[in-house]
Formats: structure tokens, sequence, C-alpha cells
């Protein structure tokens, strides 16, 4: 078991942020896998931040598709991002390649009219375009998030797609040693913060 402490030693293993990376991008290609899918489009910030390892900016939060990311096949995942944060990622998570980190086409879920459609359209686009770049085009795509508008470009499009939430809480429900060890590291500050245990 790690020790516990929110600074990284030379001299001492401590929460191997590396390993808890791994290992969560390949539980949840493995949940995808065993659910029938080929791809997730995962737009829900727990969702996104499990499989990149990337921290949703406040501003984003509780706003589902303002950044998402994809996993399909065997491939890294591939995190669209907002306006000039892509820089930001390619500069504090060198774990995402480079080449992975594209430009989100987002609308306020929910809404209507050409405005909406027109970004649904750009961002069904780029679902097709990432499924075909890993060889996994026509195949069965699980969502974690969906409204009318997507739903109506989905269909238009040819797109099967089917539950990817349930994988991901699966996925989420399991947790490592490392994944303990980054929770007892973080819980004293939480502690100091608010008062409370």
């Amino acid at each position: 078991m790690a020790n516990f402490g929110t600074v990284g030693l030379d001299w001492q293993q401590r929460v191997n942020w590396d390993r808890l990376r791994n290992y969560r991008l390949e539980r949840a290609r493995e949940r995808m896998k065993a659910h029938g899918l080929s791809a997730l489009v995962l737009l829900y910030d727990e969702n996104v931040r499990y499989i990149t390892g990337t921290l949703t900016p406040g501003w984003n939060r509780l706003k589902p598709g303002l950044r998402y990311a994809m996993l399909c096949g065997d491939d890294p995942p591939v995190l669209f991002e907002q306006g000039d944060i892509g820089f930001q990622i390619e500069r504090h998570s060198p774990w995402i390649p480079k080449e992975n980190v594209r430009h989100s086409y987002a609308w306020i879920k929910g809404a209507a009219g050409p405005a909406s459609q027109q970004q649904v359209k750009k961002f069904t686009n780029a679902v097709l375009q990432e499924m075909k770049k890993s060889n996994v085009s026509g195949e069965k795509v699980g969502l974690d998030f969906v409204d009318i508008n997507l739903i109506g470009a989905f269909k238009d499009a040819g797109i099967d797609w089917t539950d990817g939430m349930t994988p991901m809480m699966e996925a989420r429900a399991v947790k490592t040693r490392t994944s303990r060890s980054a929770c007892a590291s973080s819980a004293p500050s939480a502690t100091a913060r608010t008062g409370k245990r």
C-alpha cells in the first residue's frame, strides 16, 4: 500500500498515477467490449476524466457535451476540447497523444433550431470520422448522454447506438488499491476544508 501524501518523492512509491490512468482506460475498454460495443462517446465529466485522466474546468461541469471523449476499439481515447484548453491538455496531460485532441462541437443540450442542428451534425460527423479511423464504422456505439437533437442526427447518419452509461458505471464501480490510495491521499485535505469526516 502506498504511503499517503500529496507530494511525489523519488525515494518512496506513493500513488502511481500512470498505473491508475492505464487501469481506468483498460477497465472502460473491457466493459465496453463486454457490452458488445465497439466505441463509446462520453459526454459526462466523470466518464471523460475516467478514460482520459483530464479534469473538466468548473465552467464546463454539469453541461454534458461541452467537452467529450471517444474510445474506439483498441485505440487511445480522443478528447474533444473547448477552445484553447486543448493547448493546456498538450502541456499538462502528455499521456493523451497530441494528435488525439480535437475541437469540440458543442450545443446547449435540449436546444432547438438551426444552430443546434448544425452543431449536432458536426458532432455526428466527427463521431463517424473517429469510428472510421479506428476501423469500427457501422458497429455499435454507446453514449452516456443523449438529447432529442442527437437522436435525430444519429438516426439520419445510420449510427447504431445504445446505452453507454451502464458499462462506464460498471467500470467505475471497481476500485483498485491505487484508486483507494488516491482517495485516501485526498480525503485529509477535504476534511480540513470542510471540517467534516
